[in-house]
């Protein structure tokens, strides 16, 4: 799934997705905040039902 960028979960201060960075400027968490609309339509929940259940089965090749 294609990120979009880091957001702060306190301040909600972005930083862009090609940065490294585990925590924010004010010391605080990042969360990843992914695109969904370019997810949806791609992969229904009927095939992801029927994967393998692990850490890898939401990963898109």
């Amino acid at each position: 799934m294609r990120v979009k960028y880091l957001q702060c979960v306190r301040c909600g201060r972005k930083y862009p997705k090609g940065e490294i960075r585990y925590r924010c400027d004010c010391g605080e968490s990042l969360e990843i905040v992914y695109d969904y609309e370019h997810a949806m339509g791609r992969i229904s929940w009927d095939e992801l039902r029927g994967r393998p259940f692990g850490h890898w089965r939401y990963r898109e090749s």
